[in-house]
């Protein structure tokens, strides 16, 4: 399953670590509402899983994977129905890739069960 939320910057977690905790809280309900209002959940939710963030912004400037908020989208996909759980024994694997000098900004977020 692939998601993709096109025209969205996904912010960085620099931004948010030190906002006041309604700034950080708005960050993490928007992204929330993006995963479930662009996906389409399975019949059943996914069991054992892998999970690909990728996050592609216009422009040359650079951001570290690291920052990307994944907690919150794998939330979303929980939230969702697309997985049963975030646990470890479910979440398999966790990848976060930034790709920059892209057209537009856009998060793309791959599903796969395992």
């Amino acid at each position: 399953m692939i998601i993709t939320i096109p025209n969205y910057r996904c912010p960085s977690r620099n931004k948010t670590y030190h906002a006041h905790w309604r700034v950080a809280k708005n960050n993490t309900d928007e992204i929330l509402e993006l995963v479930k209002a662009y996906c389409k959940p399975p019949k059943k939710p996914f069991e054992k899983f892998a999970v690909y963030i990728i996050a592609y912004y216009k422009g040359k400037r650079h951001v570290d994977p690291s920052n990307i908020p994944a907690k919150e989208i794998i939330d979303g996909l929980r939230y969702a129905g697309v997985i049963k759980d975030d646990d470890a024994y479910h979440q398999k694997l966790l990848t976060v890739q930034v790709i920059p000098e892209i057209g537009e900004d856009c998060l793309s977020i791959e599903v796969i069960e395992l």
